[in-house]
């Protein structure tokens, strides 16, 4: 996932981001308008005000396609796409979040995999 990472902050400008930065919602507006990628780091639980990104929920507006984010209707650009991801291997998300992303999981190495299968034939 590095490498991917890395590939879209040579193609495009890759914005990096925290739910804890004052400046979050400016950067999630500026990339869904520009169509820019977005990584959210950090991320424990979903605020529900993303609930419209998530669903993709867009809205076509005299020819220029919408999405609502807050209280803001801004230009949507499809090649707009956003990552979270985070370093807790214990967060938990909803099955309702669970259905709407694609999650990935980072942390099985070869050790951690050796000691699951130990632990299911001991």
């Amino acid at each position: 996932m590095k490498n991917h990472f890395h590939k879209e902050k040579e193609n495009r400008k890759l914005i990096c981001t925290s739910f804890a930065d004052r400046d979050f919602l400016q950067h999630l507006t500026n990339a869904i308008r520009f169509g820019m990628p977005l990584l959210v780091q950090d991320v424990e639980k979903i605020d529900p005000f993303l609930n419209s990104v998530l669903n993709k929920e867009v809205n076509k507006k005299g020819g220029q396609i919408t999405m609502r984010v807050g209280d803001k209707e801004i230009q949507y650009f499809d090649t707009f796409k956003m990552y979270m991801i985070t370093r807790d291997g214990n967060a938990v998300f909803t099955p309702d979040l669970c259905s709407r992303v694609t999650f990935i999981n980072f942390t099985v190495t070869e050790s951690s995999l050796k000691n699951q299968c130990l632990n299911i034939y001991l």
